[in-house]
């Protein structure tokens, strides 16, 4: 009887809710937050009320579109409501509606400011508020509340590393590779492999973009050491010993990137560009010839392969073997006279290097 009526008793509407709680009857909670609502007049308490609604249809109906709706109502009712302003901000950002976001963000950081809210929380909330500004383009506006967060969690991993991601997207290299520094120094112990190369890697870019290719190089090195099957930290370790005229340590990252490569066609590749620096570069032909026959495994009629094994046999003097590529050649000719010019070739050999005369 206390419930029916245009104007229900709010202590025996708690109730009922509360014991709709005990048995678990969300729906009816639901029910009986409605009629809560509608005969509250204090709008922060509306909003609690809304709140709590939101919560029941987040955590107990699996209906997320319903709990941000309360939400949002809680927002209308009491915009300093900091539980309602976090979960919408959330659901603006994820629909990349980054002003409106922006705006609930500041409000919460202002109110959670004043009321106390626990550091680590705080600075959460202003690492948000640095990516929407990023967002919105006002890269002064972000560091400042990258700097704001880092104030009220000095230490904390995942604002030093958005912070870092930040400079780099700034080309604040310098600033980039500094903070980078402090978070292996102060947080490497607690990185998986993956993370530690990634951080390395991260560095190793940042000394790149500011000329210190030793120092890219050497990073480069720790990330592989930290995660030796890292292949962004592989190929780009590659591509600076190219830079750096280091042919022979430039072989052996490729032949550890062949090793891990995927498909026999990026194997085969790979090979094929090792015989190439073996033998242009480092002047060795008897490795290349060994690479060149590596590719081969993958495709062993490749007129274009056995063309470059037969030259480096022939640079390492071993003329038997340049002779028996010549004659394979000559059975993969497309025509008489391309057939006819290997046999020769390989006639020639044979008497000139082997005293052998047909």
């Amino acid at each position: 009887q206390a419930i029916e009526g245009t104007s229900p008793s709010f202590e025996a509407l708690q109730s009922l809710k509360q014991m709709a709680r005990r048995r678990g009857d969300w729906v009816e909670v639901i029910h009986l937050g409605k009629r809560l609502v509608e005969i509250t007049s204090a709008e922060k308490e509306r909003a609690l009320v809304y709140c709590e609604l939101a919560r029941v249809w987040r955590d107990r109906l699996d209906n997320e579109s319903e709990s941000i709706q309360c939400y949002q109502k809680a927002l209308d009712c009491d915009a300093d409501n900091v539980e309602a302003g976090k979960i919408v901000a959330g659901a603006r950002l994820r629909d990349r509606r980054h002003e409106e976001a922006h705006e609930l963000l500041a409000r919460v950081a202002e109110q959670g400011s004043s009321d106390g809210m626990e550091a680590e929380e705080l600075a959460i909330i202003h690492l948000k508020l640095a990516q929407t500004n990023e967002a919105l383009e006002r890269p002064e506006d972000a560091e400042d509340s990258y700097q704001k967060a880092l104030e009220l969690a000095p230490g904390d991993n995942e604002i030093l590393r958005q912070y870092g991601y930040f400079l780099s997207r700034q080309q604040s290299w310098q600033k980039a590779v500094e903070l980078y520094s402090t978070i292996i120094e102060e947080h490497e112990q607690d990185m998986s492999s993956d993370e530690r190369a990634d951080m390395h890697c991260l560095m190793a870019q940042g000394y790149d973009k500011l000329d210190r290719r030793e120092e890219s190089a050497e990073s480069y090195r720790k990330a592989l050491k930290a995660n030796d099957k890292h292949l962004p930290a592989l190929r780009a370790s590659i591509e600076l010993a190219r830079t750096l005229r280091r042919p022979r340590e430039c072989v052996e990252l490729m032949t550890r990137l062949r090793d891990l490569s995927p498909t026999p066609a990026s194997r085969q590749k790979l090979s094929s560009q090792i015989g190439d620096m073996l033998q242009n570069t480092l002047h060795v032909p008897g490795e290349a010839s060994v690479a060149y026959r590596e590719a081969l495994e993958y495709e062993p009629n490749n007129v274009e392969l056995l063309e470059k094994l037969r030259r480096v046999l022939v640079h390492a003097e071993e003329y038997e073997q340049a002779v028996d590529v010549l004659e394979q050649l000559g059975h993969l000719a497309e025509n008489d006279r391309q057939r006819a010019r290997y046999l020769r070739i390989a006639g020639d050999i044979e008497r000139e290097r082997l005293d052998n005369d047909h």
